[in-house]
């Protein structure tokens, strides 16, 4: 990966959380036999023409070679922006992604690329739940009345670099970019998302992952 005049594809992968819901960092675990962050730099490698890796602070490198190394923040915003602002000025197309998605394939990135060559501001995976959603709280379970199917959003977003260095500096809050670029007013485009496609936040999810690498 090299870094020239012309209008670039940079990946910014996200590995600096602390698995507070997994238990301990996810993003060094293993799905059949490979290092989840290890899967989010490989997968995204052939699609752009440089990678920004996010890890905890202290945390050496060893995995396959990134362009950028930079030490994540305290929130999930602040590694972005960390990230961010490293890129360089002919970045002008921004996929994000994180080790949470061990499972992206190469058509789910070239779709979503599609989208920002095609003029979105930004662009997300949404698969269709299939089951009814419901909201569990103190006064019991109610129902989500909604005149749209509900989706659920998967990695990886991609982004127009200039609408997602606004978004983020006008709303720093953000709990997620397209959060920020959709307050923006910004077109968002969405792409299929892939069912196998899952997103490893607790180790059931790790021992899924590794069951469909094995079988498909």
């Amino acid at each position: 990966m090299t870094a020239g005049d012309a209008a670039q594809v940079w990946a910014v992968v996200l590995a600096a959380g602390r698995g507070e819901r997994f238990g301990r960092p996810k993003q060094f675990e293993r799905a059949d036999g490979v290092r989840l962050v290890d899967r989010a730099v490989d997968v995204v490698g052939p699609h752009v023409q440089g990678i920004v890796l996010a890890l905890p602070p202290g945390t050496p490198w060893d995995g396959p070679p990134v362009d950028v190394l930079v030490e994540g923040g305290a929130t999930h915003a602040e590694s972005t922006r960390a990230a961010l602002g490293v890129l360089p000025p002919e970045a002008d197309t921004v996929l994000i992604t994180a080790p949470s998605h061990p499972l992206i394939d190469a058509s789910l990135i070239a779709d979503v690329l599609s989208e920002i060559e095609g003029g979105a501001d930004a662009s997300v995976p949404l698969l269709p739940l299939a089951d009814a959603v419901k909201v569990h709280d103190a006064t019991g379970v109610h129902s989500v009345i909604t005149s749209a199917r509900p989706s659920q959003a998967q990695l990886p977003f991609g982004f127009r670099r200039s609408v997602l260095d606004e978004a983020t500096t006008q709303w720093p809050d953000f709990v997620e970019e397209l959060e920020a670029v959709e307050r923006l007013g910004g077109r968002i485009a969405a792409v299929e998302g892939r069912p196998t496609n899952i997103h490893v936040a607790t180790p059931a999810d790790l021992a899924l992952a590794t069951l469909i690498l094995r079988h498909g």
